[in-house]
């Protein structure tokens, strides 16, 4: 079933970008901007930051400053990462179309406080995993979301409860899943040898 979705989701995803593209002409300003640091590390495709978090490209790291200024539709918007133009949507979550629940995904991916300082705090070998977008066993999963992003919440509606977390990946019809123990920590990471390289330190 997963592989069905990650293979449809591709196409959507490259739809999708197109659209956001066409559509950032005619914006409308938000007033006031949205503004704080990312969250975690975050995949871009085509200087677009989706929902639907699909591995194994290139990211954005954890920490940049965020200002989003711009909007169409209720589920695109548009501002700075860094210094750099880029786009945001939440193609994914139920009702995204609708301010709430576009509000709800950035709230999620841009946050108050720069994450470093809590990324900081951690040990020296959780710090290396999640500065190169890697997981370690026994990691929580606050550390797992700073370093991969929070999975798609087509595949993992309950992230903060859930016992597995479900990404899409760049291989194509390899989905990654990972398994955490009763108390929350990275219990083992499930998937093809080639969608388990993408964030297993090890390999």
């Amino acid at each position: 079933m997963i592989r069905s979705i990650r293979a449809g989701r591709r196409r959507a995803v490259l739809a999708l970008g197109a659209t956001v593209l066409a559509l950032g002409g005619c914006a409308t300003r938000l007033q006031p901007p949205i503004t704080g640091y990312l969250c975690c590390n975050l995949p871009v495709q085509s200087d677009i930051i989706y929902a639907s978090n699909v591995l194994g490209g290139p990211v954005a790291r954890l920490g940049r400053p965020v200002r989003i200024e711009q909007t169409k539709r209720n589920a695109y918007f548009w501002g700075y990462v860094g210094n750099t133009y880029m786009g945001f949507t939440d193609d994914v979550t139920p009702g995204s179309r609708s301010a709430t629940g576009a509000r709800e995904w950035l709230s999620r991916i841009v946050v108050p406080q720069d994450p470093a300082t809590r990324l900081a705090s951690w040990s020296d070998d959780v710090q290396r995993a999640v500065r190169s977008s890697r997981v370690l066993v026994g990691m929580t999963r606050e550390q797992v979301a700073m370093a991969l992003g929070y999975p798609s919440a087509e595949l993992t509606p309950e992230p903060a409860t859930a016992l597995s977390w479900a990404y899409y990946t760049m291989q194509e019809e390899q989905p990654l899943t990972l398994q955490f123990n009763p108390q929350g920590r990275l219990d083992r990471v499930e998937g093809s040898e080639d969608a388990k390289a993408l964030v297993d330190p090890g390999r």
